[in-house]
């Protein structure tokens, strides 16, 4: 194990492993020099703040085989200049399972998880000036 670590160490530091593109700009970094970049690049901070901020609370999002998939969720959206709620909302989403199969349970959950999608873009809209 050790000699397998010592002979992958050094093609590890020497041969590129991430490519970056940003801006039209393409740079290709190995572990040592791709750490360094991210460190004075400052690339863990956002280049900007967002307007609006969406929180979801999931209270429930289970189901049966051959049921039905249950969501409930409380969800907001914040004006992030001065942590204004813009809307606060309930959503309760029942959608049947279509048989007794995990894929139609996933299909059922993914069904769910779009109904949500789609109201809390419609309520977003509905807010909208």
């Amino acid at each position: 194990m050790v000699i397998s670590a010592i002979i992958l160490y050094f093609p590890a530091n020497i041969l590129p492993i991430t490519y970056l593109a940003k801006f039209g700009n393409e740079k290709s970094d190995t572990i040592l020099s791709g750490i360094i970049f991210f460190i004075l690049s400052d690339s863990w901070e956002r280049p900007f703040e967002p307007a609006q901020k969406l929180y979801i609370d999931f209270r429930r999002f289970d189901g049966e085989l051959g049921g039905s998939v249950i969501l409930q969720a409380m969800w907001w959206i914040i004006q992030t200049a001065d942590d204004k709620r813009l809307i606060t909302n309930q959503s309760s989403i029942v959608i049947p399972t279509l048989d007794d199969s995990f894929e139609a349970y996933v299909a059922a959950q993914n069904t769910a998880l779009e109904k949500l999608s789609i109201e809390i873009a419609e309520s977003y809209i509905n807010a909208l000036p």
